[in-house]
């Protein structure tokens, strides 16, 4: 919701959007505060940035290993006979 807010906050103001949505406008202020001041999250929300970079780093590697794997697997091929 808060991402729609931004797109249409051009439109409307976001006191009026808010009214419409299910969201309180103090909500997608304190959003928006913290998306442009990293530091001031609570610290397991840092901790768990760090982990979302390492856990995607870590499935990409994964991914390029069963790619691999495959790659160097023999598929037994069909051969048809008429």
């Amino acid at each position: 919701m808060v991402t729609f807010i931004g797109h249409e906050r051009e439109a409307h103001d976001v006191e009026s959007l808010c009214e419409v949505l299910p969201i309180a406008p103090s909500t997608y202020y304190n959003y928006k505060h913290l998306q442009a001041n990293p530091k001031q999250r609570c610290v397991r929300a840092q901790r768990d940035d760090e982990l979302k970079t390492e856990i995607q780093q870590g499935k990409a590697f994964e991914e390029a290993s069963a790619a691999l794997r495959l790659s160097q697997t023999s598929w037994p091929t069909c051969r048809w006979t008429w």
